[in-house]
């Protein structure tokens, strides 16, 4: 990704606590499918991610997944 910096969130330093709990979703989250590197390049602005940088993209997009849906489950 030519000019753009992947930055980890920071946040303690927000006061921002997250916890991890117990759920259907996170249990089911072996069999959910991931998005495909050759998916993440068909997005606008995804098309020259090298492979690593994709795993990660695509990491990151399902671990925030994870957290909307836990606190969706929570409401």
């Amino acid at each position: 990704m030519a000019g753009r910096n992947l930055v980890k969130p920071q946040a303690e330093s927000r006061d921002i606590r997250l916890e991890q709990k117990e759920s259907n979703f996170c249990d089911q989250k072996q069999k959910a499918e991931k998005l495909t590197i050759e998916e993440l390049r068909s997005c606008k602005g995804f098309e020259t991610v090298s492979e690593s940088e994709g795993q990660e993209i695509i990491e990151s997009l399902f671990r925030l997944a994870v957290i909307v849906c836990n606190f969706k489950l929570k409401l």
